[in-house]
């Protein structure tokens, strides 16, 4: 998938958007209990110029083992994932502009257990509750109040929810994006909710030297009834970041994010924010962008996955 994402890099033509875009990587919790909801992924406060369109390609592959059980309610979660989200972005007034988001989720038992617990082995580290980990398998359940909300064992090809944003540049430095889930993702697939959700995003970015640029992203949710019991209506999320410029056409970024998880199970692995670190570079040419990146859990409850690799491509 990343060869087809350098391809296109290469030989996609003319007129594209890249501008100044010294913001943040464009990616969130890939955590498939998170994904049940609206989420913003951090963004620049750049927006398009009127009339004009953008189109980027996110990829992103994820390692995922949580395991944990207490009294009638469980959180199983053992599987590899590929988030491909396909983003179209237009520029309806000046410093107003629309996108919609459209992912594709492949969901497998992937190849990374047996290397992570090669890793684990070399350096001496506990395995934790990967000993209960089946390698290069997939399952993924929940149960709540003693009953399976979902049981997945299989590989798939999934629909993700698809999702809208609407960003207002409300200064140099300010912007305000207000987003909305349709409910397009399986419940009984462990990726949605039935329900929509709507949310307001606050940006913030600012130039504090010729070649540093510092990002925050802030934002609320709205979950509409999420068809789960011991479940919050809201929930909390943001990022802060720095963009370097080390040399013409690529930066270096690093950013941190949090994202509150609405679950009230009893569960630490299911209901704990999820914290992360992501870091990588951002190579600009011909007007376009690619990214790639490498984000790390950072939380002692690991309400996020073992390790995520991604890449963005904006033309």
């Amino acid at each position: 998938m990343i060869v087809i994402v350098v391809i296109f890099f290469f030989v996609f033509s003319a007129v594209s958007y890249c501008g100044e875009l010294d913001g943040p990587f464009s990616t969130t919790v890939n955590y498939p209990p998170q994904m049940m909801f609206l989420s913003f992924s951090p963004d620049t406060v750049s927006v398009v110029e009127k009339g004009e369109m953008k189109y980027s390609l996110n990829v992103e592959y994820s390692n995922v083992f949580q395991y944990q059980e207490k009294s009638e309610n469980s959180i199983i979660c053992d599987l590899e994932m590929m988030n491909v989200t396909g983003i179209f972005t237009y520029g309806i007034l000046e410093n107003l502009q629309w996108d919609i988001h459209l992912p594709i989720i492949f969901v497998g038992g992937g190849f990374l257990d047996t290397p992570i617990d090669s890793f684990h082995k070399t350096f001496n580290l506990p395995r934790g509750e990967r000993r209960h980990a089946s390698k290069n398998k997939v399952r993924y359940q929940l149960k709540v109040d003693g009953e399976d909300v979902f049981d997945v064992h299989n590989t798939d090809v999934l629909q993700g929810n698809i999702s809208s944003f609407i960003k207002w540049k409300t200064g140099e430095n300010w912007a305000l994006r207000g987003g909305i889930k349709l409910p397009t993702a399986a419940k009984s697939k462990g990726f949605g909710s039935r329900k929509v959700d709507v949310g307001l995003d606050f940006i913030f970015e600012k130039k504090i030297f010729p070649s540093v640029n510092i990002h925050t992203n802030l934002n609320y949710t709205y979950i509409g009834e999420p068809s789960f019991v011991h479940t919050r209506h809201y929930r909390f999320g943001g990022s802060f970041g720095v963009n370097a410029l080390l040399t013409k056409n690529t930066h270096i970024i690093t950013q941190y994010s949090f994202l509150q998880s609405p679950f009230r199970t009893g569960l630490r692995k299911l209901d704990k924010v999820s914290h992360q670190i992501t870091g990588g570079v951002r190579y600009k040419k011909w007007g376009r962008c690619m990214d790639i990146f490498i984000t790390e859990d950072i939380a002692p409850y690991a309400t996020t996955p073992d390790i995520t690799i991604g890449t963005t491509l904006i033309f």
